[in-house]
């Protein structure tokens, strides 16, 4: 069955993957990755451009993907606006990709030398919970949890900037515990994201894409459609 391809010019908030499932379809990443690999070359011409994705372990400025979950689970399962951006996601240090209401193109003016923090997927333990949630610091849980087709099944997560693919495995997929959330008392909370570094002066796109054909998705929502493939396309301009 062919699946269906979501693209967004806008929507409430980073949950943009789950919300596309879940709100479409309910309510918000191993080794299936389409086969999407960089070539060498488009590997050279990223570096030259910036906007390469930093390896999972990586904590730039001493962050970790971990200590960014938690910075911005509040922020990310609500209704975002620019003036209550977390200072970490704010061009301070990073500046993080969001779906805003201000925002309606998705466009992003930051200083050249600014890092980007990407979040392609979240989700969390906030009613209503899709399928078996994973406790948090088990990691085999939280990857059955991400892929295996009984629960989220995702096909794949992906970062595309400038037209260049990665994919992004399941070590960019963390869980973190967190005071409870203002979309339902939840406190674990699940993304995939990945940081980037600086792009060069110019005009850049950044695209997020996933796509998740789970059975807990299914029972959910009380039926089962087409798998949903979701991407949103950002704008960054940098000066």
């Amino acid at each position: 069955m062919k699946p269906i391809t979501i693209k967004y010019a806008w929507m409430d908030g980073w949950m943009a993957t789950i919300l596309a499932i879940v709100i479409t379809l309910f309510m918000s990443t191993a080794p299936s990755y389409a086969g999407i690999v960089d070539q060498q070359d488009q590997k050279s011409e990223s570096m030259e451009n910036g906007g390469n994705v930093l390896p999972p372990k990586a904590q730039p400025k001493g962050y970790s993907l971990s200590d960014m979950a938690k910075a911005t689970a509040a922020f990310n399962v609500t209704n975002p606006r620019p003036d209550v951006f977390p200072e970490v996601v704010n061009g301070k240090p990073f500046q993080g990709l969001f779906i805003t209401p201000a925002n309606t193109t998705n466009t992003f003016n930051v200083k050249r030398g600014t890092m980007l923090y990407v979040p392609v997927s979240a989700i969390d333990d906030s009613p209503t919970i899709v399928g078996t949630f994973p406790k948090v610091g088990d990691q085999k849980a939280l990857e059955f949890y991400t892929y295996n087709h009984s629960q989220l099944g995702t096909q794949y997560i992906n970062i595309t900037v400038d037209g260049k693919v990665t994919s992004l495995d399941d070590k960019y997929v963390v869980e973190v515990k967190v005071p409870p959330l203002p979309d339902g008392n939840g406190t674990q909370y699940i993304t995939a994201a990945a940081f980037l570094t600086p792009l060069k002066r110019g005009t850049h796109t950044v695209e997020i894409s996933t796509l998740e054909d789970g059975d807990a998705i299914c029972a959910a929502i009380g039926g089962c459609p087409p798998p949903f493939q979701f991407s949103v396309v950002y704008n960054v301009i940098v000066h």
